[in-house]
């Protein structure tokens, strides 16, 4: 008889048991199975076996248990790496990798309420994460070489990795660290598993299926997987501005916008497909493949009145808007891999992969004026605007929030006032062989890979002119981008005894960059002054060819003090590599500021240190660890002022609230430093099955601004104080059931931005912590279904951006005006049913 029990987590088989003893079912490095880019793929199932396992006694009784596993995995590599099993992060549900990572150690989302897109690791900025698919590295429709994990179903994940201090092979971009998502691997047996969900929000639901179905025999195993799933946020937003006069005192003058709702709906299709060729010996071929396609739609609805003291007179305006942003993502790609061992432990690897990205976006912006009598709340004159601001931000917003909204009628032609069109095709080509050798007390690995990316990337703006939709050719932003790398390195592994190991290795990596730009009209009237700075325009083109040579060494000792006791030190040198966005010499022009890209850059680097310990405090699931880092960082990219030439042609063809164009260039270094605490422990003396989890990081940092008029020191933008998480789960065995609750929050931040030379915009960032609860129930010994629940308490995110045209009035905090801006989202819910066959 064959019984599959779920007891915790989803019913897929981990473990074979029965009354004769238990069978580790055998697994394969996922890392052979799937590229990088199959972060965006179904994952291969893991599926139940029809026949009984060979060389095995005939078993009367079968029971296929989920693994319940609560506590990070203990590693045993010299290099300081956390890893996570989905069993720690399934039972609260998560829809993506992103609600997976918020979990995890020193993670932070900088995203809007409710989502979670763009992790960052230590709070410094997604820039300084690097996001690796099984140690790969994937392209995507962005230029700042982010990886919106939010697209990454949670179904494909087998263990997140957080390599705090990287090994030599693999790449040294992550100066705050590593996220490592492992996708599950196809197993070795016959069978199939299933899940349908449904998600709900705010009065909307939303579903999701899964599907797998694989086969396996002596030479040939072999899988395929679908997934489709619905995504759905619903928030509010308001906002309004007041204007001071740098001394402390209010003047006559405000903005209030509300915004609602702002709504976000996607949908993910994924397939994905490997087949394995078993030759014997050790012998494999491996084969995969995948297809994602993602639609998003972004809806804004808002509203915005201006009142303010004009010479003495009273001058009011009040407009409504929509804005529809549509994005489109495509996904696919292809790998295949060879693996020879030869000799007495001794192995050769090679791998070629091809993945690329489509992507193509459009935002409408839709706008007319709002008829409203400011006299109905008081407002009759210069007079009555101070005594309104008196009320309370909530108040203020309260009062505009009931004004009829009409927005969402706007859509035609007639109040149609801008659009924006973004289109990208990012692909890339990866060769990457390997050997590894096995030497008497030691191990070597020595590898070459080779990376041949090119970028195709368009922007487009267009305006309406008296009722004709024109293009702004001061927005226009086209350029073709090559990538190629070349990269060595070698890995030596002494094991001094079984307590110790010590990890040495080096890499190498040559880049070579060739950029050709199509200026603006700005660009091309701006010719002699770029020239002072090293951009040169030929025929309305700039073409650029940069070469860089990076050597980043680094060492890991792993010393056992005891059977329980594990110490760490690490030092490496990691990088930050510009971003596309940052190397492309085009203006950049929006509402707030005007912004020249460098493709002079120089790569950020880092020398870092990781030190600390984990302490098992008896049986697998019970573990204490404590890290503290440091990194000393140079060759800072950051905005900085272009000589007054230039900016003197660009003020042609910004904004007039724009004062001066920023650029980005390397002028600064910094510091950044904390700790880390993780604990995950039973606490049966409280009651059976009971296991709590927590973690904390305390984050801080230095910089010395790079804007020579606020000669300050701060903290790196957006990093937070602390970020931690807490929760348990308790299994209540005669009922089948479990249940449990989890909280995480952050700190308050700081967001530092360069205006102008004379102004700096200060913005205070506080997210309010999210609390989360699941219950699940196991169902006829072969099903589960679990019920989860987010943002229970109605969590919302307040922002306050102050600016200052003075060291003077930002040190006394008498800014010349103040924005306060907040969103809200409503508690969300998902109930899942699983099963196999």
């Amino acid at each position: 008889m064959w019984v599959l029990e779920p007891t915790h987590g989803r019913p897929l088989p981990v473990e074979w048991r029965a009354s004769e003893g238990v069978y580790p079912m055998r697994k394969r490095s996922a890392l052979r199975r799937f590229t990088g880019a199959l972060a965006f793929a179904a994952l291969p199932a893991t599926v139940l076996a029809q026949t009984t396992p060979a060389g095995q006694p005939q078993l009367d009784e079968i029971i296929v248990l989920a693994k319940r596993v609560n506590a990070r995995n203990r590693v045993d590599t010299p290099a300081p790496t956390l890893s996570y099993d989905e069993e720690f992060f399934q039972r609260f549900e998560p829809i993506s990798v992103g609600d997976m990572m918020k979990r995890v150690p020193g993670v932070v989302f900088a995203d809007d309420i409710g989502e979670y897109a763009a992790p960052s690791l230590r709070g410094i900025g997604t820039e300084y994460t690097q996001v690796l698919v099984n140690g790969r590295r994937i392209t995507g429709g962005t230029n700042d070489n982010t990886v919106t994990v939010d697209r990454i179903p949670s179904e494909l994940v087998e263990r997140i990795e957080i390599i705090r201090s990287p090994s030599s092979d693999i790449d040294s971009q992550g100066i705050g660290g590593t996220l490592n998502v492992i996708l599950k691997e196809g197993a070795e047996l016959t069978g199939g598993v299933y899940r349908l969900g449904v998600f709900q929000l705010d009065g909307e639901y939303v579903p999701s299926a899964f599907l797998s179905y694989g086969n396996s025999s002596d030479r040939i195993d072999w899988n395929m997987s679908l997934n489709y799933q619905e995504r759905f946020n619903r928030k509010i937003e308001t906002d309004i501005e007041r204007a001071f006069d740098g001394e402390g005192n209010a003047e006559p003058a405000f903005t209030s916008v509300t915004e609602g709702p702002d709504e976000r709906e996607t949908t993910d299709i994924a397939w994905t497909g490997d087949w394995r060729l078993k030759q014997g010996e050790g012998h494999e071929w491996n084969l995969g493949a995948f297809y994602i396609d993602t639609d998003r739609e972004e809806t804004e609805l808002g509203r915005e009145f201006e009142v303010e003291d004009d010479d003495d007179e009273l001058a009011t305006d009040s407009t409504q808007a929509n804005q529809l942003d549509a994005f489109q993502e495509r996904n696919y790609g292809i790998i295949a891999s060879y693996d020879r061992p030869f000799g007495e432990g001794h192995g050769w690897n090679i791998e070629l992969s091809y993945d690329q990205t489509e992507f193509e976006s459009k935002e409408s912006n839709w706008e007319d004026g709002l008829d409203f009598d400011f006299a109905s709340i008081g407002i009759d004159d210069t007079g009555d605007i101070l005594p309104f601001l008196d009320q309370s931000n909530e108040e203020i917003n309260a009062i505009f929030a009931a004004v009829p909204h009409e927005a969402d009628q706007l859509r035609q032609t007639e109040f149609l006032d801008s659009i924006e069109e973004t289109d990208a095709d990012d692909s890339e080509l990866i060769l990457k062989t390997s050997v590894d050798l096995a030497l008497s007390n030691s191990k070597l690995k020595l590898g070459v890979e080779g990376y041949d990316r090119q970028r195709d990337f368009s922007f487009r703006a267009f305006e309406n002119d008296d009722g004709v939709i024109e293009e702004n050719e001061d927005g226009l932003s086209l350029f073709d981008a090559k990538e190629q790398r070349a990269n060595g390195f070698v890995k030596w592994t002494l094991d001094f005894n079984d307590a110790t190991a010590l990890e040495l290795g080096a890499r190498g990596e040559f880049t070579n960059l060739d950029l050709d730009s199509t200026v603006s009209e700005a660009l091309a009237e701006a010719a002699d002054g770029l020239a002072t700075i090293g951009i040169n325009i030929v025929d309305g083109q700039i073409k650029v060819t940069e070469d860089t040579f990076e050597f980043n060494p680094s060492a890991h000792l792993r010393w056992d003090i005891t059977e329980s006791t594990q110490f760490r030190l690490s030092v490496a040198r990691t990088v930050r590599r510009p971003s596309f966005d940052q190397l492309n010499p085009t203006l950049l022009i929006d509402d707030e500021e005007s912004i020249l890209g460098n493709p002079t850059l120089d790569q950020e680097t880092a020398l870092g240190v990781d030190t600390g310990f984990d302490i098992g405090l008896g049986g697998d699931d019970a573990i204490l660890g404590v890290n503290v880092f440091y990194r000393d960082v140079s060759d800072k990219i950051e905005l900085d002022g272009v000589p007054d030439g230039v900016n003197e042609v660009f003020q042609e063809f910004v904004n007039e609230d724009i004062e001066a164009t920023v650029w980005i260039n390397n002028p600064n270094e910094g510091e950044i430093w904390g700790f880390e605490f993780d604990l995950s422990t039973p606490v049966s003396f409280v009651s059976p099955n009971l296991h709590v989890f927590a973690n904390y990081t305390y984050l801080d940092s230095e910089i010395l601004d790079a804007n020579e008029n606020f000669p300050i020191k701060h903290k790196f933008s957006e990093q937070p104080d602390y970020v931690y998480n807490v929760g348990f789960d308790h299994l209540i065995e005669p009922w089948g059931l479990t249940w449990g609750a989890s909280y995480q929050e952050r700190g308050e931040s700081e967001r530092w931005t360069t205006a102008s030379a004379e102004t700096k915009l200060v913005r205070t960032i506080d997210y309010e912590g999210n609390l989360e609860l699941f219950v699940e129930k196991t169902l006829a010994d072969r099903f589960v279904i679990r019920l989860a629940a987010q943002n229970l308490l109605d969590a919302r995110l307040d922002e306050v951006e102050r600016a200052y045209e003075s060291v003077e009035q930002l040190q006394n905090n008498t800014p010349v005006s103040a924005r306060f801006l907040r969103e809200e989202s409503d508690p969300s819910v998902i109930l899942t049913f699983r099963g196999t066959f």
